[in-house]
């Protein structure tokens, strides 16, 4: 049981991380990957927050694999129920920085990346 927890615990800490990134990288106004410009543009279109949109796509991935008959595991279950979550909250708090200019975007949008 300690090496699900450890796992667990390794799982979270990736998404926050993920989360992250994927906040520099909005806020680096410079670019986003493809499912976060997904993500985005149902944020713009349907007026959900960046971190529902992203709930929802993966949601609706899940029940496509469902209907498929294709194994989920935990991991993939607990990465859309909270990397959303997680988005939201980074964005709430306003703790990433938002380029001025391009340089420090470019530099923003880096770190989102990596």
């Amino acid at each position: 049981m300690k090496y699900e927890a450890k796992k667990y615990l390794k799982l979270i800490i990736g998404l926050l991380l993920c989360a992250l990134g994927i906040v520099a990288m909005l806020n680096s106004n410079l670019g986003l990957s493809p499912w976060d410009a997904l993500n985005q543009g149902l944020n713009k279109i349907i007026g959900i927050s960046l971190g529902e949109a992203n709930l929802l796509v993966g949601a609706i991935i899940v029940l496509f694999s469902l209907l498929l008959k294709q194994p989920i595991g935990s991991g993939t279950i607990i990465n859309f129920l909270l990397v959303g979550v997680f988005i939201d909250i980074y964005i709430y708090l306003d703790i990433v920085p938002k380029g001025d200019f391009f340089y420090k975007r470019l530099i923003i949008l880096i770190i989102g990346i990596l």
